[in-house]
């Protein structure tokens, strides 16, 4: 779990960035299986940056857009599949 709480002294949201899930090897899972939740505690927009196409095969960015905006990522084959996002302040492209 990523709890996001940058910017509470400052007027600014964060520009994090995700690496690209390690896929499974022959004789290795990699990162197959894990879960990663992001939430934000502030009311900043943070932005979430990936190589090209690893958000669900063809997104680069997350947007949480305030307190409680939350993504859950699950890793799958050197990619981030979106499991679930809150319905308001969550832009994925």
């Amino acid at each position: 779990i990523l709890i996001i709480d940058e910017g509470r002294q400052e007027a600014a949201g964060s520009n994090l960035t995700l690496a690209a899930p390690q896929r499974r090897g022959i004789y290795e899972t990699g990162n197959d299986g894990a879960v990663l939740k992001i939430i934000s505690t502030v009311q900043f927009k943070h932005t979430i940056r990936t190589p090209p196409n690893v958000l669900n095969g063809r997104a680069a960015t997350i947007t949480l857009d305030g307190i409680g905006a939350a993504v859950e990522l699950l890793a799958n084959a050197g990619r981030w599949l979106v499991v679930s996002a809150s319905p308001m302040g969550v832009k994925i492209g």
